[in-house]
């Protein structure tokens, strides 16, 4: 099955006119795109080794506090590696009164 091909044809426009359309065409996609993107994010992602650093606490403890029992860190799970939000660890230190505080 073939795909139909449309073509149309410009005429009797002068080239302001062109360009003034092509301008319009992308104001419109970028309207349309800042609707649909997500925004970009300040927020970075750790490494247990940089959470354990930052709360001055050991990996073991950056483990436990990963159980959904315990419930203090939430990791995020992307691949095969973990990584945790750094918004969300500066949140536990602040509520454990372990490391940086800010």
């Amino acid at each position: 099955m073939q795909k139909q091909i449309v073509s149309t044809q410009i005429q009797h426009l002068d080239a302001e006119t062109i360009l003034s359309e092509f301008a319009n065409l992308k104001d419109a996609i970028h309207k349309l795109y800042d609707r649909v993107a997500p925004p970009a994010s300040s927020d970075e992602y750790l490494t247990r080794d940089e959470v354990a650093a930052l709360l001055k606490i050991s990996k073991v403890t950056v483990w436990q506090w990963s159980k959904k029992e315990i419930g203090i860190l939430f990791p995020r799970h992307i691949g095969n590696k973990v990584r945790y939000l750094k918004s969300e660890v500066l949140d536990a230190a602040k509520a454990t009164g372990k490391g940086v505080r800010q």
